[in-house]
């Protein structure tokens, strides 16, 4: 577990607009549990399934592509 915790602290180093921010990781000895950052919007695929939305899939794209 302490390989995992610390590949962990190593992403929660990182910051990305376009990436949901690791908060906090918590460690039993048995289980890793992490904290993730609140997002606002609701969920990108129930918009993408929205038949009433017009969205702009290459920046979608972009945006996505950008976080890698």
């Amino acid at each position: 577990m302490k390989q995992e915790a610390d590949i962990l602290c190593l992403l929660k180093e990182q910051e990305h607009k376009n990436i949901i921010k690791l908060e906090e990781i918590v460690t039993d000895g048995e289980s890793v549990s992490i904290i993730l950052e609140n997002c606002q919007g609701g969920d990108l695929l129930k918009l993408i399934n929205k038949k009433t939305t017009k969205i702009d899939i290459p920046l979608v794209m972009v945006n996505l592509l950008s976080g890698i």
